[in-house]
């Protein structure tokens, strides 16, 4: 399943909430830095400072299948402040970006270093300057790896991704689903000012069964949640809670796929008791895909409630695919990414036309702690129109 624009939603409800409620419209070439071919910004963070940081893939050119890393900042008006490219020959790609307490900026990800996918760390100055680039973490020929999600947790930085992955196809991740193939590892460093290698990890954590490591949340100050994919549908969503000081299982992994369909994002609440986590699968209709949250106890990993959040429309399309999730301050609740619309028919959902435009539905929705809906915002574009302003 292709979701290549998905991601510019989540760029653009980035951008809007770091400009205080201005919506201000990047299309693929002003994200992206030198080349633009098919560029997807997948992950964003917000500041200390208050601009927002993007990072994402590109391609190289139209006739090649290489890709390249980019991120791009911008200020809390919208404007670009400055952007990042990798630059270099073979493919890479970003997949996280964490802010360190000086400002500047890790970038976590994946590189070709000759036949081999890596994985990899860049640090960035809070000014866009690349200072290193980190591969040395073990992977080797017919042994690829990549990481899919960075956290900084006051001095140490906390790594989810794969590992032993016996070819390169494939390596999409946020953008365009999932990778088949590999085994999902944790782990957990400190960080210093120099470039980090294998012999810096404090603990790493391998799940078999499960092709990646998504997201990895800390929680409190002795446990962390991480989010497991897996090819098995009921895998597709599944957690394990560690100990932090020595990566130590406390529960799971255990499985929610069956009711809640493909994970995607997760987070904590303020108070650290439950996790939400979103997606989307079937939603109890049989037909198309809606968003999907799962509310998740941190003490034994009981699922508390699962709700469905549809757009409604023709049943051939992906009704509402959610991507992204962050507690409200006040506890309250949470803020949901989605989007939804391209995968048949047009934007006035009618059966039987031909598709002649990628048509988008991109919101914020705001369930509260026992997950009902409290507020929605919506925006539907085209190609020919990318975003309203």
């Amino acid at each position: 399943m292709k979701l290549s624009v998905l991601p510019t939603i989540i760029a653009f409800l980035l951008a809007q909430s770091a400009s205080g409620g201005t919506n201000t419209a990047y299309g693929g070439e002003e994200l992206s830095v030198g080349r633009t071919t098919d560029v997807h910004a997948v992950h964003g963070i917000q500041t200390s400072s208050g601009s927002s940081v993007l990072v994402g893939k590109g391609g190289e050119s139209e006739s090649s299948a290489n890709t390249y890393a980019f991120a791009v900042s911008l200020s809390s008006t919208g404007a670009k402040q400055w952007g990042w490219g990798s630059n270099k020959s073979g493919s890479d790609a970003a997949n996280s970006v964490a802010e360190l307490s000086s400002g500047d900026l890790l970038v976590a990800g994946w590189r070709t270093v000759g036949s081999v996918g890596k994985r990899s760390i860049t640090k960035i100055s809070s000014s866009g300057t690349e200072l290193y680039t980190a591969t040395d973490f073990g992977d080797s020929s017919s042994s690829n790896g990549a990481y899919e999600m960075i956290v900084v947790d006051s001095t140490d930085v906390y790594l989810a991704g794969l590992n032993k992955k016996a070819t390169l196809d494939e390596m999409a991740f946020k953008s365009y689903g999932n990778v088949p193939g590999g085994t999902a590892i944790v782990q957990k460093m400190p960080f210093g000012s120099s470039a980090p290698t294998s012999s810096d990890v404090t603990w790493s954590r391998e799940f078999s069964g499960y092709f990646t490591a998504k997201i990895v949340v800390p929680i409190r100050a002795d446990k962390v949640a991480v989010q497991l994919f897996g090819e098995e549908e009921e895998k597709m969503a599944a957690v394990v809670m560690l100990n932090s000081n020595d990566g130590n299982i406390v529960w799971g992994p255990t499985v929610y796929g069956d009711e809640h369909g493909e994970g995607t994002d997760m987070t904590a609440s303020v108070d650290g008791t439950f996790l939400v986590m979103v997606g989307h699968g079937d939603g109890g209709t049989g037909v198309g895909i809606s968003g999907r949250v799962t509310k998740i106890s941190v003490s034994d990993g009981a699922a508390l409630w699962d709700n469905s959040y549809s757009v409604g429309g023709n049943a051939k399309l992906i009704f509402n695919e959610c991507w992204g999730v962050v507690a409200q301050a006040d506890g309250s609740g949470f803020e949901v990414a989605c989007g939804a619309g391209i995968e048949y028919d047009t934007c006035g959902h009618v059966t039987g036309q031909d598709k002649t435009a990628s048509c988008c539905w991109g919101g914020g929705r705001l369930p509260t702690m026992e997950g009902t809906l409290t507020e929605e915002m919506k925006a539907t574009w085209t190609e020919e129109a990318p975003l309203p302003l």
